[in-house]
């Protein structure tokens, strides 16, 4: 217990070197990684439960209109209690735990605990920044048809020095030791996304800003796929928290890799969307999902429209009655300009053996350079031993 008030002592002490000199990008990397090293030696665990228990004693003291103002950003949580450091309100701590949390993680699951910590801590909705990257991208061609099963083919991946150069100087990822690279979940198919952005978002109580690296939009655009109908016509007249249990497994409606992005959108999951597209892809948007159904407008608007099935043009859509959901931010930008404006917090790397030839697999391993995947047994799941589902759903 002791190590730990010392730890905290000197956490505060960095946050006042942070927040009261002049710092610039230098002093704060370096007080950034100076409460790394004091939370390795003292270790995450310890530190977070006394910071839990220390918060546990003060919980009391928040009316509920301050948790919901918190939860929702609007204002901030005054720290109440002398038992709780004011450094668990600083930028630097947020950080610190924003790069270690993910210790605290089992089965790929985001700690309930962890994750409240993070919103007490910033006084506001944390906002994670998630990469959610396809293997399909990496190839000379694209692929809109499930070839499975895999065999050779005439379609190229990158080589080895194009990828790096992509996920340092695009993506911003380093490579190095662990403490270094974000936290990352691998992926056979890409509805198996959709769980852990559910984790990562805690269900909405978190905003995810997410860019989708990917050849395909995953917005429900392949053929005979009536998710959009569901979505519109059912999903979005149930409360928020409510849709991600609801959603289809079976049918034209059904949740599968082409359309999983859409119900996370429907679920408000995402503050923001980046569609970081093959330089041959790119024109897979579901009009249905944006502002006045104009992709091009840069806003994703979804619209509950209960009697979405009497409807057999755009114009008689449109001029149904209907429900907004709250505006998305879109950019879509080809993979060759695409450049990263800050760091990730997460990634989401996805195989889908079904669009990508077996020689691509070869540039999954790379990855491990760069992302700290949490997959249990990585070694084994991040190779070329995979048995993916059989065939049978379009992207």
């Amino acid at each position: 217990m002791q190590r730990v008030a010392i730890a905290i002592h000197r956490l505060e002490a960095l946050e006042r070197s942070f927040l009261f000199m002049n710092t610039n990008d230098q002093v704060a990397r370096a007080c950034v990684q100076k409460s790394h090293d004091v939370i390795d030696e003292v270790g995450l665990s310890a530190l977070f439960i006394e910071i839990q228990a220390r918060l546990e004693l003060v919980a009391l003291a928040f009316s509920d209109e301050a948790r919901s103002n918190a939860l929702y950003g609007r204002g901030r949580w005054s720290i109440v209690h002398s038992s709780i450091p004011a450094a668990f309100t600083s930028q630097i701590l947020l950080a610190t735990f924003h790069r270690h949390i993910s210790r605290l993680t089992r089965a790929g699951e985001i700690c309930p605990s962890a994750t409240v910590l993070l919103t007490i801590a910033n006084g506001r909705t944390q906002l994670l920044n998630i990469a959610d990257i396809d293997l399909d991208i990496f190839l000379d061609e694209i692929c809109s048809v499930d070839r499975r099963p895999r065999a050779p083919s005439t379609i190229r991946p990158w080589n080895e020095e194009q990828l790096r150069r992509f996920l340092t100087h695009q993506c911003g990822l380093r490579c190095g030791p662990s403490s270094h690279r974000p936290k990352g979940r691998f992926v056979v198919r890409h509805d198996e996304a959709f769980p852990v952005l559910e984790a990562l978002s805690q269900n909405g109580a978190i905003p995810l800003t997410l860019t989708h690296i990917d050849a395909h939009s995953d917005l429900g655009t392949g053929f005979g796929d009536l998710s959009w109908k569901d979505i519109g016509g059912r999903l979005l007249g149930l409360p928020p928290k409510d849709r991600h249990t609801a959603i289809p497994k079976n049918g034209m409606e059904r949740i599968s890799p082409a359309n999983y992005l859409s119900y996370a959108l429907a679920c408000r999951w995402l503050r923001t969307l980046t569609y970081v597209h093959h330089t041959q892809s790119g024109d897979d948007l579901m009009p249905f999902f944006f502002r006045d159904f104009d992709p091009a407008c840069g806003v994703m608007e979804l619209r509950y429209v209960p009697r979405v099935h009497d409807a057999h043009s755009r114009e008689e859509l449109r001029a149904l009655p209907h429900t907004l959901e709250p505006p998305i931010a879109f950019r879509k930008i080809p993979v060759d300009a695409y450049r990263a404006a800050e760091l990730f917090d997460y990634v989401i790397l996805c195989q889908s053996p079904g669009y990508t030839p077996i020689e691509a697999d070869a540039l999954i391993p790379i990855f491990k350079d760069y992302v700290d995947f949490d997959n249990s047994g990585s070694d084994s799941i991040l190779g070329l031993g995979l048995h993916p589902r059989p065939a049978g759903e379009a992207q």
